[in-house]
């Protein structure tokens, strides 16, 4: 632990000081020792560098066990990838420059995954997680001088009010008992104009949804490493198997949807998200973006701006409420539409289109795979991106889920920006109760 740290930290309490305790003398990183409250006159250790405000990992085991066994798989400056930081990116829209010189809060920072981005982009950095994943955050990147790594829970967090420039949570708020209460113990620990980014689990397949709750209630009494050793076994056995072409038709189609694996293409990935996916005790997979941005409001949060996954929001702390609720929000119902994605999730896009009562206002379909240029999608011709004249529409819609990494940063390069010219799909289902929140 950095000695700095106590100038951002208090009890959880009862919210008073904590002074350091049994340290032989004064030094600015402390390894081992205690923090003690002098309101409750509560002890908190310090074990091999990282602050204890809990003594177990309650209801998180099964992630105490996937990040120290996974410990370095997910982090970019461990196996040479940019993976974990184009992703850091795009869920939380965030760039180098937002982060740089600012204390920045990771809320479930797990094996360090994205304290590693944020560290090397210039924060002074602070991950918490309730798991024993913090061991493997400490190994990871605790020894950097601008990180520190705390094991605390995020309903009790041990933070003065205001004190953060930033804070991010990625994967992490829906595997809690409450997934808005957590959402809402963030903004306090706020300053005034600072940004807040989350990504949550919003999954509107019923059967998907009902058939992974079935095989996680059944494989959570296991022991972890039983339901690892069934995630190693059905990635094995249905990885090649759903990579079939005749997987993606009915009825063989169905069956990744019943019993779903990873489809990454690295196996230690592949795996390591497949037990995430059923090993969890709390998985809220209904973060619709018109939960989340409502929350926001509740918090104090305006200018909430909707990324390309879903459900990825950020927004600015506003505690006076002048800044409008919507950072942007398109209405499609004038705007002259392209579809980019001419399989499967651009027709569900036109469908969605369609029960808004806006398909008429789609111009035209592109794809960036030559096999689907030159067919029809809903009565649309399918051309290459490129062969569009940009005064022939208003708005593109991201159909393809896969490919919103790529096609955004296509769009981007093309001149287009995020949000005003061009949206992921998973906005349509919202659109209707976000124009209303909009109003209010």
């Amino acid at each position: 632990m950095k000695t700095d740290l106590l100038d951002i930290l208090c009890c959880p309490t009862c919210q008073h000081d904590l002074t350091l305790l049994d340290t032989a003398r004064p030094t600015a990183v402390v390894l081992e020792g205690a923090l003690g409250c002098t309101g409750c006159q509560a002890r908190y250790p310090i074990v091999r560098g990282v602050p204890r405000f809990v003594s177990h990992d309650g209801y998180v085991g099964s992630f105490s066990y996937e990040w120290n066994k996974w410990n370095r798989v997910q982090v970019d400056s461990a196996n040479g990838s940019r993976v974990s930081e184009e992703a850091f990116a795009h869920k939380t829209g965030f760039a180098p420059a937002d982060l740089k010189g600012k204390w920045v809060l990771d809320v479930g920072c797990g094996a360090g995954r994205f304290l590693d981005i944020a560290s090397r982009w210039g924060a002074r950095t602070v991950g918490i997680d309730f798991s024993f994943a913090v061991e493997a955050a400490q190994n990871n990147v605790g020894g950097r001088d601008n990180v520190d790594v705390i094991q605390a829970d995020v309903f009790h967090l041990p933070f003065r009010r205001e004190v953060f420039d930033v804070i991010f949570s990625l994967g992490v708020l829906h595997h809690t008992r409450d997934t808005r209460e957590a959402f809402l113990s963030l903004p306090r620990h706020l300053k005034e104009g600072g940004a807040i980014a989350v990504w949550l689990y919003y999954y509107t397949d019923r059967l998907y949804n009902r058939a992974t709750d079935f095989w996680r209630r059944l494989l959570r009494p296991l022991p972890n490493r039983a339901i690892y050793a069934w995630s190693s076994f059905i990635c094995r056995v249905f990885y090649p198997l759903y990579r079939l072409p005749a997987m993606a038709h009915a009825p063989f189609s169905l069956l990744p949807r019943v019993l779903p694996v990873n489809m990454h293409a690295d196996w230690h990935w592949r795996v390591l998200d497949t037990f995430d996916w059923y090993s969890p005790v709390y998985q809220d997979k209904d973060c619709s973006p018109t939960r989340v941005v409502e929350w926001c409001r509740e918090g104090g949060l305006r200018e909430a701006e909707l990324l390309d996954f879903p459900t990825s929001v950020r927004a600015i702390k506003d505690s006076s409420g002048t800044r409008p609720l919507f950072k942007a929000l398109p209405d499609f119902r004038d705007k002259r539409l392209v579809i980019f994605g001419a399989g499967a999730g651009g027709q569900q896009a036109l469908d969605r289109l369609a029960a808004i009562g806006v398909s008429h206002r789609v111009v035209g379909v592109v794809d960036n795979d030559p096999a689907k240029q030159g067919q029809r999608l809903g009565g649309h011709l399918v051309t290459a991106f490129a062969e569009l004249r940009r005064d022939s529409y208003d708005h593109v819609i991201i159909a393809s889920l896969h490919g919103l990494p790529a096609i955004s940063t296509q769009l981007s390069a093309a001149g287009l920006v995020k949000a005003r010219d061009f949206v992921a799909s998973g906005i349509l289902e919202e659109f209707a109760p976000l124009l209303r929140l909009a109003s209010l």
